[in-house]
């Protein structure tokens, strides 16, 4: 995400989703700094922003997952 900032891919005006957010630590500092971000993660986060979303972010999801055919429905 830090690359994506300093290289102007992803801008304070976009509407970001952190699928798979944890905690909520990168949103938060996220936020605090301007950014229109929310989090969903089925644990710590499970309240769902309907979008649609101009960037998702998919970070630490795609390791965890028993069989990653299984997302596609």
């Amino acid at each position: 995400m830090r690359q994506a900032i300093a290289e102007g891919v992803v801008t304070r005006d976009m509407s970001i989703l952190d699928y798979g957010c944890g905690r909520g630590g990168d949103v938060t500092r996220l936020q605090a700094d301007g950014y229109n971000i929310v989090g969903y993660d089925p644990h710590w986060a499970p309240e769902w922003h309907p979008g649609p979303f101009d960037v998702v972010t998919l970070f630490y999801v795609l390791n965890v997952l028993d069989d990653p055919w299984s997302a596609a429905g």
